[in-house]
């Protein structure tokens, strides 16, 4: 099955109206994304003020990467050479 292109701009208002789109016809790559933080549900619903929230994320994500607990995949590139 062949889908039409669709772009950023597309899918923005797709969404906005409450449209759906099958999983895996886009591709979009979003750059400095973070997987599997996992920070606690907790910290979101606290009454901290969003500047203490940000400290708590840093110090953990800090943490995190001293510990070598961070990977970093940068996205692959081909090169065709002429």
């Amino acid at each position: 099955m062949i889908f039409p292109p669709i772009d950023k701009a597309d899918i923005l208002h797709l969404v906005a109206g409450g449209g759906r789109l099958p999983a895996g016809i886009t591709r979009h790559l979003v750059s400095g994304r973070v997987l599997r933080l996992n920070v606690p549900l907790e910290w979101l619903q606290s009454p901290e003020t969003v500047a203490a929230k940000q400290c708590r994320l840093d110090a953990m994500a800090e943490a995190r990467w001293q510990a070598h607990g961070v990977r970093y995949y940068a996205e692959a590139t081909y090169l065709f050479d002429e």
